[in-house]
């Protein structure tokens, strides 16, 4: 049997027995929201947003939903990259359950049941406006895994040209030569100089999707519905419209620090960065995020301004981190800290208390419980953990530790809480691939399996390895025996494990992508032997 046709054969087995929610004269039974929405940055990193401390970024409509709500600071993805973090947090499972690790893989719907189609299924309406990255080859218009909306930046080029195109900006503007902004070299990727889109703010793609977004807002504001929003901001290429322009001074940006056993690792991409360079992207970073909020700030308005606050669960989250500067780095791609970290930002009238900050550990996996929850649905069987006992009691503990995986890079994360003098992390890789994303590290690329183990009380910036050393080994290997004890209780493969295999041989096995490969992965990322098929 499909897994998926257990899941709904389950599920309905729940609902006729009374344990689910009723559906009485196509209502929905009472929960606690009757309106869902989730708002998601694109590689938003925590570290830029006013409420978590910075104090140069204006972000106050992010700074009043932490204000209105809670504050979570440790909450993490599932994977530094999006698609694989972003199919984790729709299903509630880690990206090796949901078959989608690298980039360009179709999420299937046969295999997985989305949080979408279970409240879609119990007469809530859905929309999916903006960045989902489910790789399908079904029209964006057209309903799919449980959004009956669905608007993108297709949608958007068709509303453009629909309205005549763009406002000019005028010649004396500097702003983007935007046939420059595609392919993998800094100057168009990343957007030192800090220049603008030749687009105002009424024709920049994010407005458009959050006017879409307030337009679903108030066309369904009488029916229960789960809405969400992916931002393109502050993704590169770092586009913002004319009117955000200068913002930010290069020259007053800080930098992410990097170590000495950094340099090996530094991809090929970033090496000859200037300081003035890389302070600019840091500034157009910035500028970027400050665009996103005012589109986040609409949204809210809109909210309120509809009489739905009440009754309204809105939560924001950033599909990972990023690195500024850290590590040498411009990108995801890593378990360090910045980049697997998410901010997340809730406002649960009745349930969270203004103000309030939460450090327990968390995964964005536990969003789909959390979701199901809010709307008086039965349970899905998925790894996350609903975030309502959280939102009533912020100091209850949740979870004792936090996975995340980079299977494109066979890699693998688990990170404690701060118990035993941690907070600690274990990191493994095969190091088998250089990356074939456009960060490739090349000729200086150091080889063999990698393990990193880092104290981030005493290390927060993890700069110093401790894989090495003979005091840590015992601390190392109980680490290992966490990491595998993941995979063997959520890995659908995990029965068919080699036995006798030594513990890097199962991380190894473990950390091999099973993804359905995609020509377009293929073509654009291309590796002499990453596609091979190989026996698991």
């Amino acid at each position: 049997m499909q897994r998926r046709t257990f899941l709904e054969q389950t599920l309905t087995a729940l609902t006729a027995t009374g344990l689910g929610v009723s559906l009485l004269n196509g209502k929905r039974a009472a929960g606690l929201y009757k309106h869902i929405v989730l708002l998601i940055g694109d590689d938003h990193s925590m570290r830029v947003i006013g409420s978590y401390g910075n104090k140069r970024i204006k972000t106050p409509n992010l700074d009043r939903l932490a204000r209105e709500g809670m504050r979570f600071t440790n909450a993490f993805c599932q994977s530094p990259v999006c698609s694989a973090s972003r199919q984790s947090f729709l299903t509630g499972n880690y990206p090796h359950q949901t078959g989608v690790n690298l980039l360009f893989t179709q999420l299937s719907d046969e295999k997985n049941l989305t949080v979408a189609e279970h409240l879609n299924a119990r007469n809530y309406r859905t929309a999916a406006i903006g960045k989902m990255h489910t790789n399908n080859n079904v029209p964006a218009g057209v309903p799919a895994y449980g959004f009956e909306v669905r608007k993108d930046s297709a949608e958007y080029t068709k509303w453009l040209k629909e309205k005549g195109g763009p406002k000019p900006v005028p010649a004396d503007v500097a702003v983007r030569d935007m046939s420059k902004t595609k392919g993998f070299s800094v100057e168009q990727w990343v957007n030192p100089g800090v220049r603008s889109e030749p687009l105002y703010d009424a024709d920049a793609l994010d407005t458009y999707l959050t006017n879409e977004a307030i337009a679903f807002i108030q066309a369904q504001q009488t029916n229960p519905f789960l809405l969400f929003v992916g931002f393109h901001a502050p993704h590169a290429p770092m586009n913002f419209p004319v009117e955000f322009a200068g913002r930010y001074r290069p020259e007053q940006m800080t930098l992410g620090k990097a170590g000495p056993e950094d340099l090996p690792w530094t991809p090929a991409i970033f090496r000859d960065l200037t300081d003035t360079q890389k302070r600019e992207i840091v500034a157009g970073y910035y500028t970027c995020v400050e665009y996103l909020d005012k589109n986040v700030g609409q949204i809210l308005r809109a909210i309120d301004d509809n009489g739905l606050r009440d009754d309204t669960l809105v939560v924001y989250i950033a599909d990972h981190g990023y690195l500024l500067n850290d590590h040498n780095r411009f990108e995801k791609h890593t378990m360090w800290e910045p980049a697997v970290r998410s901010p997340l930002l809730v406002r649960a009238p009745g349930l969270t208390k203004a103000g309030s900050v939460s450090s327990e550990l968390v995964e964005l996996v536990d969003l789909v419980p959390t979701f199901v929850e809010a709307a008086g649905a039965p349970a899905l069987p998925t790894r996350g953990k609903s975030l309502i006992p959280l939102f009533k009691n912020p100091t209850k503990n949740h979870r004792d530790q936090v996975f995340s995986e980079y299977l494109v890079d066979n890699m693998a994360m688990l990170r404690t809480d701060d118990r035993d003098g941690g907070p600690w992390k274990y990191v493994f890789s095969t190091n088998q691939y250089d990356l074939g994303l456009g960060y490739e590290i090349g000729d200086a690329r150091p080889t063999g399996y990698v393990h990193r183990l880092y104290n981030l009380r005493r290390d927060p910036d993890e700069l110093h390895n401790l894989a090495s050393d003979p005091a840590q080994q015992k601390r190392l290997q109980t680490m290992q025996a966490q990491l595998i004890a993941v995979f063997r209780e959520s890995h659908p493969d995990a029965a068919r494990l080699p036995a006798n295999l030594t513990t890097e041989q199962t991380l190894a096995w473990f950390c091999e992508p099973r993804d359905q490969v995609s020509d377009l992965e293929k073509r654009i990322f291309p590796h002499p032997n990453r596609y091979e098929k190989k026996t698991l």
